[in-house]
């Protein structure tokens, strides 16, 4: 039996964390990886990860590059997608999708 449950704000963040944490893999498609979104997002070694990476969205500054490569350092195996406009988790049997965006345009920041 499934069960979905609406989160907002510390909420979605704490939960986020917390289905990362146990997961055997975790499964990301996020638009965009601002600054600050390794340390938030802690995806680890075997994890997948797909972001616009492109340079027009790398130019405007919703993704950083540097972010992406912190992951990759950890051993996330990451692939990019122009126009990719998704924010979804897979982690195990979780499922978490469409949280809202920033005001910064970062996928990765919880807003306040």
């Amino acid at each position: 039996m499934s069960t979905t449950t609406f989160l907002s704000n510390d909420e979605l963040w704490q939960t986020i964390s917390s289905c990362i944490k146990g997961a055997r893999r975790v499964d990301a498609a996020i638009a965009y990886f601002g600054k600050g979104g390794a340390k938030l997002l802690r995806l680890r070694r075997g994890d997948r990860l797909i972001v616009d990476m492109s340079a027009p969205t790398v130019r405007a500054g919703a993704t950083d590059p540097r972010e992406v490569e912190k992951l990759i350092q950890r051993g996330v195996v990451a692939f990019t997608r122009r126009n990719l406009h998704a924010k979804l988790l897979i982690a195990d049997n979780s499922v978490i999708s469409g949280w809202p965006t920033s005001p910064s345009r970062s996928s990765m920041r919880p807003q306040s």
